[in-house]
């Protein structure tokens, strides 16, 4: 990634961005994987760009993974990876000019817009849900928990989140088989 990065310094636009990188993925994991079976594998690209006049945000997931069991579980993993933009997806209606104050909304909702992507998903949906209860009664009764007003307050909730689901793996599977975990690295984009 990193040498990708260095590489692509200076691009088009994020669909031109994801689409170089799903390239340069599909032809790596081809090397790496040479003939056994593919691994599933989802990177997600965001950032902003500005359309007719407005800032908005779009999100590209690059994946080998064509579906979905009824409990989350990834099937049908190829060697082809698709490139595809999500984050207007679940906005059906929703005008540029008002994405910003509709994903507002949410927020002040405790609910803000995220992708849950990860291996058994129906297990993090359920723990998500209820770490999300736990911090709503402890904004409402805490007197030193206060709701996120900032990028840096949010970026605890999510560090939480993804911490919880790696100490899940940690608690109840066997070494070789904690897949998350080892820690948080956040980066993270304003919108101006």
């Amino acid at each position: 990634m990193e040498k990708f990065i260095q590489a692509n310094l200076n691009f088009k636009n994020l669909e031109t961005l994801a689409e170089d990188l799903r390239n340069k993925v599909e032809e790596q994991r081809r090397i790496d994987e040479d003939t056994d079976n593919p691994e599933a594998f989802i990177i997600h690209l965001g950032g902003f760009e500005i359309e007719e006049g407005v800032v908005i945000p779009k999100i590209f997931f690059i994946t080998n993974i064509y579906g979905l069991d009824d409990h989350g579980n990834y099937q049908d993993v190829r060697r082809e990876f698709k490139c595809t933009e999500e984050f207007w997806k679940y906005f059906p209606g929703i005008s540029k000019t008002n994405i910003k104050s509709a994903l507002d909304v949410l927020e002040k909702k405790f609910e803000p817009f995220w992708f849950h992507q990860g291996l058994d998903l129906l297990t993090f949906n359920i723990l998500h849900d209820n770490v999300k209860n736990a911090f709503r009664i402890l904004i409402q009764e805490h007197p030193d928990q206060k709701f996120p007003d900032s990028l840096a307050e949010w970026e605890k909730f999510v560090k939480m989140q993804i911490l919880m689901y790696g100490s899940y793996f940690e608690s109840f599977n066997e070494p070789h088989e904690q897949y998350v975990g080892g820690g948080v690295n956040i980066c993270s984009i304003e919108w101006k």
